[in-house]
């Protein structure tokens, strides 16, 4: 590409720099990335640089990309080699990509601001594109590095997509207006045809992506907000169900506080295979101490081995046994347990008691389970009548005992909280108002709402005694990478648009050129053919000479300066002897070649003010002005017959020619063109019939 600029190189390489760096910080401000932006200029600033500096612009495309990638990314606490590296390795790529597309497009030989055609366009906008992709992948790579070393080439392939669009789009748009800007041609032109529409596409693409980047922004938000408020929902209605659960087992069992292990192994079942939550449910009736030895051999005529364990905290304790507990497999260490011998939930059992409604313990770990999973016990009070062996804990209701289930936490919530609905959201639960006692997920929530980082949505939950607090919480990076994947179909969109747009404005342009050129050829070669038609129309196409009409014309010209002067001018009429034989003998052919050499002959013997014509046939004219003495024109007329003296030498024949000249002068022989000429007419036959060379009129 043939371009030069207005300014000297460095001037143009420093304000190229300034542009670079200024376009990367204004057009990053609008991009949700501040690395990847949905619309790159500095691409087409460093492209327009080469073209026009070439490789010198190379180290201004690397400081330019380090800078802007330095000061968005540096910290206090980064560590200065890798990220030195970083920014070098990203500069260099951009840089290589400026320097790939510029020499292909050299190679080819396409100039866009040289009346560009389509096929000339769509190349333009072809190697580009497919140059534009080397910096996207080599700066996601570098990213890549650093941010999952172990995962290198996994590459984000929307971010990928973003950045090799942005800078297409960038490149394409801005490279042609820095063109036109700085290139010494018809600016008007340029600024008319391409400055102006593409800045107003540039315009237009901004506006355009903002708008739906805001709008996508919203959507993010919104979608969270919702996701949040299901996941919320679906929290409340399934602890709400585990409690009603253990509701309906505490209802059944209250109808027969003396039923069977199989009653109550399908009443158990049953409910547990309705809800993955429940890790166990069991009936623990409240005994006596007295009558502990008659409960436990009763109990070991079902289940031989059964025993008691855990002692009463005080002597006047009765006890809480885990009588039946389904699933019993899984669960057979927890029979026979005494679960008032632990001081916290002898404290729950005696709160339910005076609640009348089922009490939570704290979160444990829940020994039962291979994984140690954390969980809670929810223990549901169960009444009797004063008729049957029930006693009071510490009030004078009577307890038949306690309906207990083993909730699983983890199972509550995952139950709670599906894949589609999680997605990129995390979540922290803690009771009580104390970010330090965790039922679920990570503190470090609590911290980043602390500190307002990401999207937050929180709510409370206060169910069987307890107050539960819940965080649901969106990453930056995890709410950004997914607006990204949203603008995406808008960016391929918009790229579209914009490549047919630039396709347009420049096909435009070429074509407004190439016609403006064919125009200019076109009055070029109507000026010439004017300039041949006016020759044609003054001078005779055989000797060049002037012909009868500009001869008559510049004599009447002679007589208006002669008249104004008072000055003379002489009229020399000249014949050529015997040319009619040449004609007839030669032929014409040789005629016209004596012709054109006689025409030369005479030209040498005048001089460069006086005009020679070939007046028709073989006759010629001479106007000699300004001549106030004869002895002048004696003196031409003399040389113009001695001039034919010597031989022609045409096509082999040697030919004699000789002339007769008449003279008249004026105002002497007339003062109008026709008496002037009918004057030198009649001396030039005076001088045939004389026998002389030249004659004046008598």
């Amino acid at each position: 590409m043939n371009v030069e600029s207005f300014f000297p190189r460095f001037s143009t390489a420093v304000i190229l720099f300034v542009a670079y760096i200024g376009s990367a910080f204004l057009f990053a401000s609008f991009s949700p990335q501040s690395q990847i932006v949905s619309f790159w200029p500095p691409a087409g600033i460093a492209l327009a640089g080469v073209l026009l500096l070439g490789w010198r612009f190379i180290p201004f495309i690397i400081l330019g990309s380090f800078t802007f990638n330095s000061m968005i990314q540096w910290s206090p606490s980064t560590d200065l080699v890798p990220f030195t590296i970083i920014g070098l390795l990203i500069a260099c790529s951009s840089a290589f990509q400026a320097l790939i597309n510029a020499k292909v497009l050299e190679m080819l030989k396409i100039d866009i601001l040289d009346a560009p055609s389509v096929k000339c366009c769509v190349i333009f906008i072809a190697v580009t594109f497919i140059s534009c992709l080397f910096s996207a992948l080599v700066g996601n790579t570098v990213l890549n590095v650093a941010t999952q070393p172990n995962n290198v080439f996994d590459l984000p392939w929307h971010n990928v997509s973003v950045w090799w669009l942005g800078d297409f789009i960038g490149a394409i748009t801005l490279c042609p207006i820095v063109l036109s800007l700085l290139v010494k041609r018809t600016q008007y032109d340029l600024i008319k045809s391409i400055t102006l529409p593409m800045i107003f596409l540039v315009i237009t693409i901004q506006l355009f992506q903002q708008y739906v980047e805001q709008e996508v922004a919203d959507d993010t938000v919104v979608d969270f907000n919702t996701k949040a408020k299901v996941v919320e929902n679906n929290l409340r209605n399934n602890i709400n169900h585990y409690v009603n659960t253990l509701n309906t087992l505490a209802n059944q069992i209250s109808l027969d506080p003396q039923l069977t292990s199989k009653e109550f192994s399908e009443k158990a079942l049953s409910l547990i295979e309705q809800n993955s939550g429940i890790k166990a449910l069991s009936w623990n009736p409240l005994i006596h101490q007295r009558y502990l030895d008659a409960f436990i051999e009763k109990n070991q005529k079902t289940f031989p081995g059964f025993n008691v364990k855990g002692a009463p905290l005080l002597s006047t304790d009765p006890l809480v046994v885990v009588q039946y507990i389904e699933p019993l497999s899984e669960n057979l260490a927890a029979q026979g347990f005494n679960v008032y011998s632990n001081q916290s939930r002898k404290n729950a059992m005696i709160q339910a008691q005076i609640s009348h409604s089922a009490v939570a313990t704290d979160i444990i770990t829940l020994v039962q389970s291979k994984q140690k999973e954390p969980g809670f016990l929810l223990l549901k009070p169960i009444y009797g009548d004063e008729s049957a062996d029930v006693y009071s804990l510490d009030r004078p209701q009577s307890i038949a005992g306690f309906a207990v289930g083993v909730f699983l936490v983890n199972e509550i919530i995952e139950q709670s909280t599906t894949n589609q609905l999680m997605d990129d959201i995390s979540l922290y639960i803690y009771e009580n108002g104390d970010h330090n006692k965790p039922v679920y997920g990570d503190d470090s929530l609590a911290r980043l709402m602390d500190d307002q980082q990401g999207y937050f949505h929180r709510f409370e939950l206060t169910f069987a005694n307890h107050h539960w607090s819940f965080i649901l919480h969106i990453a930056p990076d995890s709410y950004v990478s997914k607006q990204v994947a949203l603008l995406l179909n808008f960016l391929i969109f918009s790229i579209i648009i914009g490549a047919f747009s630039v396709l347009l404005v420049l096909t435009t342009f070429g074509r407004h050129q190439s016609m403006r050129r064919e125009v200019t050829a076109r009055t070029k070669q109507l000026h010439q053919l004017n300039m041949q038609l006016e020759h044609f129309a003054f001078y005779d196409a055989l000797t060049e000479l002037p012909n009868r009409r500009l001869f008559i014309d510049r004599v009447s010209q002679a007589i208006k300066i002669a008249k104004r002067n008072h000055s003379k001018f002489a009229i020399l009429f000249l014949d050529l002897n015997k040319f009619k034989q040449v004609n007839d003998n030669l032929g014409h052919e040789v005629g016209d070649q004596l012709l054109v050499e006689v025409a030369k002959r005479f030209a040498s013997a005048l001089r460069k003010s006086d005009t020679l014509a070939r007046f028709g046939g073989d006759e010629f004219t001479v106007l000699l002005e300004e001549v106030e003495d004869l002895s002048i024109v004696t003196e031409i007329a003399h040389k113009l017959a001695v001039s034919l003296t010597d031989q022609f030498e045409i096509e082999q024949h040697s030919l004699v020619a000789s002339t007769s000249i008449g003279i008249a002068m004026y105002p002497e022989n007339g003062q109008e063109i026709q008496a002037l000429l009918s004057a030198a007419d009649i001396a030039m036959y005076q001088s045939k019939q004389g026998n002389k060379a030249f004659s004046f009129y008598q």
